[in-house]
């Protein structure tokens, strides 16, 4: 089985490009990426763990809103995008509310916002990391994101509250901070 590192890795008809790679928190450059990260640790439960419940960056963090992404995880391991903030659509090419990731990555090309997704469904803690987004022809842009698992909901009222679900957080590198 080949590892993460080579299969994000890709080559384009632009040149190489280094994998996404997942970072430490102090290696994270944007001011918004740690906001967020400060938000939800500020949210967490005697466990440690953040109920999606206890959140509400709509209201709470109103200037970061634009960079969240939530992600669902159905039941046989599927994930689709349950709300895209406007920057990150912006960031993605479009606003993928409600579409697949595997079927976003097929489209697309290079399956990493997947591989991605999947270990930050697998862990407790709070993922860092840097990406090239080399999608749809577009300038390759790089971001910083961060992802976090919710713990489940103690008061599942609807049968799609018993998926897991995830937040995001998106923000585009300046020319001056691209160092991946």
């Amino acid at each position: 089985m080949a590892n993460v590192h080579s299969i994000l890795s890709l080559t384009l008809d632009h040149g190489s490009w280094e994998p996404m790679k997942f970072c430490p928190r102090e290696e994270i450059t944007s001011r918004r990426l740690h906001e967020v990260a400060q938000y939800l640790e500020s949210k967490r439960g005697s466990d440690g763990m953040i109920r999606r419940e206890d959140i509400d960056p709509i209201i709470e963090i109103p200037r970061n809103a634009s960079i969240l992404m939530l992600v669902e995880e159905t039941n046989d391991r599927r994930k689709r995008m349950r709300l895209v903030g406007s920057k990150v659509a912006e960031i993605l090419g479009g606003d993928f509310t409600g579409k697949w990731i595997a079927d976003l990555s097929a489209k697309h090309g290079p399956d990493w916002p997947a591989t991605g997704i999947d270990r930050v469904f697998s862990t407790a803690e709070m993922l860092f990391g840097r990406a090239p987004l080399p999608w749809d022809s577009r300038p390759h842009i790089r971001v910083e994101w961060l992802g976090l698992r919710f713990a489940r909901s103690s008061t599942m009222t609807r049968a799609e509250d018993a998926n897991e679900l995830a937040i995001f957080a998106f923000d585009q590198l300046t020319l001056e901070e691209r160092r991946i």
